[in-house]
Formats: C-alpha cells, sequence, structure tokens
C-alpha cells in the first residue's frame, strides 16, 4: 500500500473485488461491459472526503446509476477511541456525541488518514458498496 496518498487510502480499504484504482478514483470491470465507478468524494470542504461516490457507467450509453455512500452511515469507532478523546457514544454528556457526527472523514492535508475518529474496520462499508456492484453485476 502506498501509505500517505490517496491512492494509498483507497486501495487500504478492505474490499473484496478486485478495483483499479488511479489516485482517487477506482473502476471494477463488470462481464457485460459496463465499468463501476468508485470515487472518494469531497462534500463542502475542500480536502475532506466523507465517503465514495459510486456510479455505474455503460460505454455507450452514459450513466446508468449511482449512489453516495457516507462513511458514517457504516463504520463504528475503533476501540481505542477517538483522536480528539471524545467519547464514543451517544451521551448527553460530550458536546459532540459520536452517535450521528461521527466525523468519519478522510484529510488530504495530514497525508491521506482518518480524520477523528477511526474505523475498527473497514469491512462494512465496503460490503455495502460491493452489495451495491452485485445488484447491476447480475
Amino acid at each position: 500500500m502506498e501509505k500517505g496518498s490517496k491512492t494509498g487510502f483507497c486501495k487500504g480499504l478492505d474490499w473484496k473485488i478486485k478495483i483499479e484504482w488511479l489516485d482517487r478514483t477506482g473502476f471494477y470491470k463488470l462481464r457485460d461491459g459496463r465499468v463501476v465507478r468508485i470515487e472518494l468524494e469531497t462534500h463542502g470542504t475542500s480536502g475532506e472526503y466523507p465517503g465514495f461516490l459510486v456510479t455505474v457507467l455503460n460505454p455507450k450509453e452514459g450513466k446508468v446509476d449511482s449512489k453516495y455512500f457516507q462513511f458514517d452511515d457504516y463504520l463504528d469507532p475503533s476501540a481505542k477511541g477517538r483522536k480528539d478523546g471524545r467519547a464514543n457514544d451517544d451521551s448527553t454528556s460530550s458536546p459532540y456525541p459520536v452517535g450521528k457526527n461521527r466525523c468519519f472523514h478522510v484529510i488530504a492535508h495530514t497525508g491521506w488518514s482518518w480524520y477523528i475518529a477511526e474505523p475498527k474496520t473497514t469491512r462494512p462499508f465496503c460490503a455495502a458498496v460491493e452489495q451495491y456492484v452485485e445488484i447491476f453485476a447480475k
């Protein structure tokens, strides 16, 4: 893995399908000739990436479908907790509860690493993306 790079981060997730990565964009070929583009996307803040946009493309007809997968919807904080020391729960004692505001982001300017909340594993996220891809592989 190319640590500290956008390609290295993307390759380092727990994928079970073979994805060809170029920078922060991956490509997966379906048997029928369509291609799935998996792209680490920024939403609102430059250099912060909270998830992937997955798009199924037909080479002759263009976009078939797309879905945005946000890390927060699939990942749980690690047992060691957040880097900022805040609670890993929904308790009201924390001014920034983790529950619905986990802050799973990848930050470009800190060496393409997780920002604040580090997931135990990325497998649930990757499995959700792969399940979506499988719908179009049939």
